[in-house]
């Protein structure tokens, strides 16, 4: 049961993760008469993010270079930026060392169920594992011990699979 209810979890939470909004709506219903309108937009927008993410853009690398070097010149400058690069660097070193708690995940399950992603199965599954100090704490558990093998994580070639999602606003992102 333990492992079972982590693994779902950490399964969801993979889903919440690579779906690009928490807090964006699955479906929402749209008029028959503005349908055409909306996979019009829809394709737009898909085209644009694809054209923006996708496509090279010529950079002139040399006049980029010298831009980021006279940036950082000066010494207050370059000492702002060496300690960025520290600071960036410690963060990084212990946010992957240290555990996940028992709140994060609660904060996580939280943002699931306000989020409307979950059929109505996995909301049920995520409010018993809201109730069980014992499965929230073998999430966490697992959640920490998958970071922890962040190095060994292979990630495909062909990117993972982006889903617009229509927003409150009417827009795609």
């Amino acid at each position: 049961m333990r492992f079972d209810s982590a693994k779902l979890f950490g399964n969801l939470f993979n889903e919440w993760l690579t779906s690009g909004d928490s807090v964006a709506l699955r479906y929402q219903a749209v008029p028959e008469d503005v349908e055409g309108d909306v996979s019009e937009e829809l394709y737009e927008q898909k085209e644009k993010f694809t054209s923006i993410v996708f496509d090279d853009y010529p950079v002139d690398t040399a006049a980029l270079t010298a831009y980021l070097q006279d940036l950082f010149s000066s010494d207050e400058a370059a000492k702002a930026l060496d300690n960025l690069r520290k600071d960036l660097k410690n963060f990084a070193y212990y946010f992957q060392r240290r555990p996940f708690t028992s709140r994060e995940v609660l904060g996580s399950i939280k943002s699931l169920l306000a989020s409307g992603l979950m059929d109505e199965e996995k909301r049920t599954t995520l409010k018993a594992f809201q109730e069980n100090p014992t499965v929230v704490q073998e999430v966490a558990s697992v959640l920490t011990m998958r970071l922890a093998s962040l190095e060994s994580w292979t990630w495909p070639k062909e990117g993972l699979p982006v889903e617009f999602r229509r927003h409150f606003n009417g827009k795609y992102r």
